[in-house]
């Protein structure tokens, strides 16, 4: 059975990691609305679509799965909250078991997703385009959202694991 410790720490991953996810989002989708209207048509030409949606139907087309438009929505948004919440994860992670400090450990965390999933596993699985096919803005505006991601995660966790102490 986990202890008590290690409940707690995946508790205060979890939901430091929605948290950041929830930060992150509408920050995207503002850079997004900010792009230049030649970069949003260069990210459309060449993307071949919503990542996580892509990712959703070619993992369950190799699974040899069939899935309605609503299933795909649904597995989707599954990938998404899965990779935010781990974002917790890498924070809990970073901060018991290097010396990196909250600021430190919450922006590497981030650097880790932007770095591996955005600008690494996305194009290599096939779920993006290749990184230089895609304009500078579009590489920003992951590089600040996940920045959020971190920041907004270390905060929360920071946060609830001052709260859990005084319990």
């Amino acid at each position: 059975m986990a202890s008590q410790g290690m409940m707690r720490d995946t508790a205060i991953a979890l939901v430091s990691g929605y948290l950041g996810t929830r930060a992150m989002d509408p920050t995207t989708v503002t850079l997004q609305a900010m792009a230049s209207d030649s970069d949003k048509r260069q990210e459309k030409d060449v993307s071949p679509g919503v990542a996580y949606e892509v990712a959703a139907r070619k993992i369950s087309e190799w699974m040899g799965l069939h899935l309605s438009d609503d299933e795909v929505k649904t597995l989707s948004a599954g990938f998404h909250w899965s990779i935010g919440l781990s974002a917790g994860v890498l924070y809990v992670t970073f901060r018991r078991h290097t010396s990196l400090g909250p600021v430190a450990a919450g922006l590497l965390a981030g650097l880790v997703l932007w770095a591996g999933v955005d600008e690494g596993a996305n194009s290599l699985f096939g779920f993006s385009a290749p990184p230089d096919r895609y304009p500078m803005s579009t590489h920003v505006r992951g590089l600040v959202g996940h920045i959020v991601l971190g920041l907004v995660t270390a905060g929360s966790a920071e946060t609830l694991s001052k709260i859990s102490r005084r319990s």
